[in-house]
């Protein structure tokens, strides 16, 4: 037996038939609200790029060692690295003038009415806002007379076209997905393969950088060493000569074997680091040659 609170079938019905007409007007006037927003947003186009990681590869320029790339947080890295300021300031940096501008035209055209309309609303809003949070505290400080003036690393290009990039691993895999959207289909393509190009170059500069730093530290090592040598050479010979002393051939075979050790040890720095030099120099010949960097053997991707 039903209770007076509780509503039966019927009574449902009958209250659905009443606001028949609310109802029906509140579904046309969501379907027309939504008609108008897809029909007034632009149309994206999405680019997409594919990079494999052979983490078991060895680069002969990477003094880091192999362990580091059997890490399982690998691909998580790469994908911050990718979607970092830095790779995107080497996106815009490697833009011609002419697909800078297209560029700077597909992301002014990605802005709606909607959009135009959303910031109309909400500037009043903050405003009302701040205002109304500074009456509430009182009269507000005076600000100091000396601020710090902090700018950005960046340009205003280079923090913008990071919204459209997207970044996805493949399950079970080691390929990253590097997709860009855009409202000019060629941008959308142009940028995700300068995205991909850009961090290949800055992982390349990020195993470069160690060993460049490296080999300053050793060459100031070894100038040190030697001229420590050298200091020691003369004053032995002086002190020789000045008590008299002629040294035996047992102690002269002694210091030519240790000079041998240093000239040897020289000789190897040295070797490192003309080898060092000369794959910087096919990077430079690759880069200046306009080939993809994928051409370059040592670079690991």
């Amino acid at each position: 037996m039903m209770t007076s609170n509780e509503l039966s079938l019927e009574k449902l019905f009958l209250i659905l038939r009443t606001h028949a007409r609310l109802i029906i007007s509140i579904f046309t006037l969501a379907i027309a609200i939504a008609c108008i927003v897809t029909y007034m947003t632009p149309k994206m186009y999405t680019a997409t790029a594919s990079m494999n990681f052979d983490i078991g590869s060895t680069n002969p320029v990477d003094s880091r060692g192999g362990s580091v790339f059997s890490d399982s947080s690998y691909i998580t890295t790469q994908i911050g690295i990718i979607q970092s300021q830095n790779v995107a300031q080497e996106v815009e940096q490697g833009l011609t003038p002419y697909e800078r501008n297209r560029l700077i035209a597909a992301l002014d055209a990605k802005r709606s009415i909607i959009d135009d309309l959303t910031f109309m609303i909400k500037s009043p809003l903050r405003a009302f806002f701040k205002e109304q949070k500074k009456n509430d505290s009182g009269t507000p400080q005076e600000p100091p007379s000396e601020s710090l003036d902090i700018k950005s690393a960046y340009s205003w290009l280079a923090r913008s076209i990071g919204s459209d990039l997207s970044v996805e691993p493949i399950f079970n895999s080691r390929i990253i997905q590097v997709s860009y959207s855009s409202t000019d289909r060629q941008i959308a393509a142009l940028m995700a393969n300068k995205y991909s190009e850009a961090y290949i170059k800055t992982n390349l500069q990020m195993v470069i950088d160690p060993a460049r730093k490296s080999k300053v530290w050793f060459d100031e090592q070894l100038k040190s060493l030697r001229k420590m040598l050298e200091d020691a050479q003369s004053k032995l010979t002086a002190y020789q000569q000045k008590e008299g002393i002629v040294s035996s051939d047992e102690r002269l075979d002694t210091e030519n074997s240790r000079l041998k050790d240093l000239s040897s040890q020289l000789v190897e720095a040295q070797q490192a680091t003309r080898n060092a030099m000369t794959e910087r120099q096919k990077l430079e010949e690759v880069l200046d040659s306009g080939a993809p960097l994928t051409t370059f053997g040592p670079v690991f991707s």
